[in-house]
């Protein structure tokens, strides 16, 4: 049988016997951002039908992971990353500057 392995809120993994090549059937948008893995090595993910989407997992024992990685996320991270940054030196800059002023004075 096949049985949650771990969850998070970006990762869900399942451990999962299949005796046949089949179908993996994730009940989840076509337009939502996962990124399975089949024990380790990315694999592609297909439409099953107009709502679902699949993927293909060989015959054998098989650690399955999907990854929510929305480039959004990334993107967002990024900017506060850099805006924080330059927010710092403006204040250390700024701190710097008003010292040097006071002294001359």
């Amino acid at each position: 049988d096949e049985h949650l392995m771990d969850s998070e809120i970006t990762f869900v993994g399942y451990k999962v016997p299949h005796p046949l090549r089949d179908e993996m059937v994730l009940r989840v948008g076509v337009n939502f951002p996962l990124k399975p893995d089949i024990d380790g090595k990315e694999t592609t993910i297909m439409r099953a039908d107009y709502a679902l989407r699949a993927i293909l997992v060989p015959a054998g024992k098989h650690t399955i992971e999907f990854r929510f990685e929305p480039q959004v996320v990334k993107t967002g991270s990024a900017i506060t990353l850099f805006s924080t940054i330059g927010m710092l030196l403006l204040l250390v800059g700024g701190l710097y500057f008003e010292k040097k002023r006071s002294v001359r004075v």
